[in-house]
C-alpha cells in the first residue's frame, strides 16, 4: 500500500529498476505494468539483456501500454484503476509521469490528480513505483516539491558519474515512516 517514486535523468535506469521490481511478480501476487515510452515488446526483448527473468506464467505481469500523446487523463486513470481493483495485483508500476504530463488537462489538475490516482492505489492496497523524469543537468524534478511530498511516500534518485568507469548511485530523498541513513 505505499508509493516509491523513482527520478532521474533519462538513461539513469528508471525503467530497467522498474521492470526488476515488476519482474518479481507471481501468480500469487500479480504486477501490472504501466508505459508510455516502451512498449510491452520493447521491454521483453530489454529483460533478458539486463539480466532479467520476466515471470513464466503470462498472468502474473501484465502490460498497460499507453503511447506516449494519445491519452486522456481521466480514461488512463480509470483504466489503470479498473485493471487494479478486477487483477488485484501486489505490484503496479507506472513508468514515466511525463505519459501523464503530457495530456491536455494536467496543466489545470497535476498535483491534485496524481495525488488522489496514489491514494486510490493505496486503498486499492498496491505497492507502487513511479518513475519521474529530471528536466534538466542540475537535477530539478518536473513535479514540484509539493507534489512529490503528495505523491510518494519514498523518493528514490538515481543517478551516475562518468569517469574511467560509469558508477551508478542511489539517493534516498525521503522515506515517510521508516528510519534510513
Amino acid at each position: 500500500g505505499s508509493v516509491t517514486a523513482l527520478s532521474g535523468a533519462s538513461g539513469t535506469g528508471k525503467t530497467t529498476l522498474a521492470l526488476h521490481f515488476a519482474a518479481q511478480a507471481a501468480p500469487a501476487g500479480k504486477a501490472l505494468f504501466v508505459g508510455f515510452y516502451e512498449s510491452p515488446e520493447m521491454l521483453r526483448r530489454v529483460a533478458p539483456i539486463v539480466g532479467l527473468r520476466l515471470p513464466a506464467d503470462p498472468s502474473a505481469l501484465d502490460f498497460m501500454w499507453q503511447p506516449f500523446g494519445e491519452n486522456m487523463l481521466d480514461e488512463i486513470a480509470a483504466g489503470i484503476l479498473e485493471r487494479v481493483a478486477r487483477d488485484r495485483p501486489a505490484r503496479v508500476v507506472i513508468d514515466g509521469v511525463g505519459g501523464l504530463m503530457a495530456a491536455p488537462a494536467f496543466r489545470d489538475r497535476g498535483a491534485s490528480f496524481l495525488a488522489a490516482l496514489t491514494n486510490e492505489l493505496r486503498a486499492l492496497g498496491t505497492t507502487t513505483l513511479i518513475t519521474v523524469e529530471q528536466s534538466d543537468a542540475n537535477r530539478a524534478l518536473v513535479l514540484d516539491s509539493a507534489t512529490m511530498s503528495a505523491l510518494a511516500d519514498t523518493v528514490l534518485e538515481l543517478h551516475f558519474k562518468p569517469g574511467p568507469s560509469v558508477r551508478r548511485f542511489v539517493t534516498i530523498r525521503k522515506s515517510r515512516g521508516s528510519r534510513c541513513d
